[in-house]
């Protein structure tokens, strides 16, 4: 051991007195034996600094007893981590297990520098968008020359389909040379390279080319002459009084300038001989034929304005004019029905009703909508199973109203029933209601009543299920025989689906059970307002 564990009074004898110190020492020496570098070492011998452990074999997890197990299996890892005879030896690399061809996935590598095989660009996230300072083969395809920059989406074409450009005013054309067709030169445009003083003139030499050559022969004056003058002698541009434009006869006169003013008294000239159509019509008394007007030339007349009729499938905000074709559909109409006018009604009393004909007229307003039903207790009856008590008499004070209640018990859940065959106008929907009731108690206990309803047609079975019941609740007001009223309850579905001409049946019931019915006497019903939608003036 590399440090002794003795203690400084090891041995106590019966009858020893054990004072403070010794236990105080003894008990610091125990704690200094115990830190790392005085516990014993596990390398006495290099066979024992060689032994490991398995801490996983077979998938299965080896626990470990005591110290000297768990430096044995973390020996173990380190070995199988440095790849080497011995778990303290150094690392030789890769474990033997770990090769290329099984590295099917790495991290992100920050740094580095790659010298593989050349990353084939079907691997590559994006393309080769710069190749400034490219020193490496860009193939076709490698770059999306519509990401550089100064490179616009629509500059990428090719020569061949490059069939027109805007002004090129630089650089050096070094193609096929361009046939006199397609060149609109002017004459003082013709360059005299090399040549000076003005005395030579282009002549057509009958090869196929052109050369400057000086003029000969020919005769500028005539003052004093004796001889023949024959045709050609006499350059009438160089006679006094003669203007250059004026030796043309009518039959050689195939160019003119510019003609500024004068009237055309000649032959009509056919559309086919002007060089442009007709752009302006105003004033025009001649006829104007099919063609001879190209409007995209007119003034006020945008190009994009040439439609047909047949080819107008949009328009932009018609503010004012007539519309006289056929009928617009009402699918294609974008109306509100605050937009509809009512030309020629007035006071606000009258209505548009579909008149079953696909017309519509307005009429005066039927009594539709929202409707009320009165049913007093006395127009009930108990049910005959789980009924409440019959109907009841009560005198409030002689001379003053009496009531007639139905009074529904606090024990268990009480009954009655009654029928309406409703009006042709109602909607056949939901029904609300809500229930008068009064107490013989001057507290403040609860109450909860329901009602549920199924409707029968002709040949139907009285015999069916109710619908679902909807329950109202209400508190007393701590008097006796006060007219207490609930709430209008939620929306209540009768059964059957309720159609015209049909027997509604309904029960109204005292629910015991709710959590707002706490009475400890009997609920007394005087009746219920029922509510109904119309959705006809009459019942025709």
């Amino acid at each position: 051991m590399a440090y002794p564990y003795t203690l400084t009074y090891g041995t106590v004898s019966a009858g020893d007195a054990i004072l403070a110190a010794h236990h105080n020492t003894t008990h610091q020496e125990h704690i200094d034996s115990n830190i790392p570098e005085n516990i014993d070492d596990y390398s006495v011998s290099a066979a024992e600094m060689r032994t490991t452990a398995d801490p996983y074999p077979g998938s299965t997890e080896s626990l470990a007893t005591t110290l000297a197990g768990e430096i044995e299996r973390l020996r173990y890892v380190l070995k199988q981590i440095t790849g080497g005879t011995y778990w303290y030896t150094d690392p030789v690399g890769l474990d033997s297990t770990i090769v290329s061809s099984s590295l099917t996935s790495v991290g992100t590598i920050g740094t580095g520098v790659w010298q593989g095989t050349s990353i084939g660009t079907s691997y590559t996230d994006a393309k080769v968008t710069s190749v400034s300072g490219s020193t490496g083969a860009v193939t076709d395809g490698d770059i999306d020359h519509d990401s550089l920059a100064n490179f616009a989406s629509n500059e990428h074409y090719t020569q061949a389909n490059i069939t027109a450009t805007g002004t090129v005013a630089s650089g050096t054309w070094q193609g096929t040379a361009i046939d006199g067709t397609y060149i609109d030169l002017e004459g003082t445009e013709v360059k005299s390279t090399g040549e000076g003083g003005g005395t030579k003139y282009l002549r057509e030499d009958g090869d196929g080319t052109c050369s400057w050559q000086a003029v000969t022969g020919g005769v500028t004056s005539v003052s004093g002459s004796t001889g023949v003058v024959a045709d050609g002698d006499i350059d009438h541009d160089q006679l006094a009084n003669f203007a250059s434009n004026e030796h043309y006869t009518q039959a050689n006169i195939t160019a003119t300038g510019t003609i500024a003013s004068g009237t055309w008294n000649g032959t009509s000239i056919g559309t086919a001989y002007t060089d442009a159509k007709v752009t302006s019509v105003s004033g025009s008394t001649g006829a104007v034929a099919d063609g001879d007007i190209d409007h995209d030339q007119l003034a006020n007349f945008a190009s994009n304005e040439h439609f047909t009729q047949a080819n107008i499938t949009a328009t932009g905000t018609i503010a004012s004019g007539t519309w006289n074709g056929t009928a617009i559909d009402g699918a294609y109409v974008d109306i509100e029905g605050t937009e509809v006018k009512s030309t020629g009604e007035s006071g606000g009393t009258k209505y548009l009703r579909e008149d079953g004909d696909n017309s519509c007229s307005w009429q005066a307003p039927a009594s539709v909508g929202k409707h009320t039903l009165w049913i007093p207790a006395a127009a009930m009856r108990p049910t005959n199973s789980n009924g409440c008590a019959s109907i009841t008499d009560v005198e409030t004070t002689s001379g003053r109203p009496d009531l007639q209640v139905l009074d529904f018990d606090t024990s268990a859940d009480e009954h009655a029933q009654f029928q309406i065959a409703m009006p042709k106008s109602w909607n056949e929907s939901t029904i609300t209601f809500r229930a008068f009731w009064t107490s013989t108690a001057t507290d403040t206990d609860g109450v909860a009543w329901g009602l549920q309803g199924v409707a029968t047609a002709n040949d139907d079975t009285v015999n069916v299920a109710y619908g679902t019941a909807v329950v109202v609740t209400d508190d007393n007001i701590s008097a006796a025989e006060d007219c207490l009223v609930t709430a209008e309850s939620s929306a209540v579905t009768i059964a059957g689906s309720p159609s015209t001409d049909e027997l509604c049946f309904f029960r109204i019931f005292r629910d015991v059970s709710d959590a707002n019915d706490d009475m400890a006497e009997d609920a007394r019903l005087i009746g219920i307002q029922m509510f109904i939608t119309t959705d006809a003036g009459e019942d025709t």
